[in-house]
């Protein structure tokens, strides 16, 4: 495998977690809005899984980190 491919590579995955992890939190803040004019609590336990889903997809010692336990709490 060419070195360029493997440095390639690795630049662009910590984009990608990020995308996802971008994408996956406005879900989580679209399911709240959803939450606060329904007050269902299945939306709430949406609202939870999502947040925590962000909480997982980020890397140990992430500088985001702080702020997906925070949508969380």
């Amino acid at each position: 495998m060419p070195l360029f491919y493997i440095i390639a590579t690795f630049r662009t995955a910590p984009c990608l977690t990020e995308c996802q992890m971008a994408q996956s939190t406005d879900t989580g803040h679209e399911r709240y809005a959803t939450y606060l004019t329904s007050k269902t609590v299945s939306h709430l336990n949406d609202i939870v899984q999502q947040f925590q889903l962000v909480l997982d997809q980020c890397p140990v010692g992430y500088p985001d980190q702080a702020a997906a336990l925070t949508n969380l709490a």
